[in-house]
């Protein structure tokens, strides 16, 4: 049977997208938009992060709660994600898997409102509480420009810098099921982290 050979065009609308975004913060400065949600904390408004300088940065601002969340959904709860360090700042920045609310994710923090800027992973729980649950070593430390993969498959999460394994550790499966993540922040005075780009792919 001879092969058939289809022509004309086609509409690709009904494909199924990709698991998984990108996003470089290349546009112009203001809300991050492109899929960016905030997230409220005990009933507040969003604390804000905001597009400057073709970065994501937490804004400088005052008021209750003093953290900022923003999180994408990927439909991918299992993933690699590769994240480029802008600045980290003076004040806490972290990274938030399976993000269902400030009471229920993962969280992997490279700076801590202490100061410490060994990278630290949390279980968020009620009432703003972290359990810690496993933390590198000052050697390891995040400074300005270093490239974060972080890839968490199941209950193993790990996190390499640089190319180097910081840590590989077990973690609980938040309450509610989640396939989105993305930035935890202080954002009450100045100096906070900011982020050059992320990739988030399905693991």
């Amino acid at each position: 049977m001879p092969d058939i050979a289809q022509k004309g065009s086609f509409t690709a609308s009904y494909l199924p997208s990709i698991p998984g975004y990108t996003d470089t913060f290349n546009r112009a400065n203001g809300a991050p938009g492109n899929g960016w949600v905030g997230v409220s904390q005990n009933a507040n408004p969003p604390m804000p992060m905001q597009i400057v300088s073709n970065r994501l940065a937490v804004v400088a601002g005052s008021g209750t709660p003093g953290n900022a969340m923003w999180l994408r959904e990927s439909r991918a709860a299992d993933a690699v994600v590769t994240i480029t360090i802008g600045a980290v700042g003076d004040r806490s920045g972290s990274f938030v898997v399976r993000g269902v609310s400030f009471d229920d994710a993962i969280e992997v923090a490279w700076r801590l409102t202490s100061g410490d800027g060994r990278i630290t992973v949390f279980r968020r729980g009620p009432a703003n509480a972290r359990t810690e649950i496993a933390r590198g070593t000052a050697a390891n430390a995040v400074l300005d420009g270093d490239v974060i993969v972080i890839t968490f498959i199941g209950t193993t999460l790990q996190i390499v810098r640089n190319g180097t394994i910081v840590l590989t550790v077990d973690v609980p499966a938040p309450t509610g099921a989640s396939t989105r993540h993305g930035f935890l922040a202080y954002a009450t005075g100045a100096g906070g982290v900011t982020y050059d780009a992320i990739k988030l792919e399905e693991a």
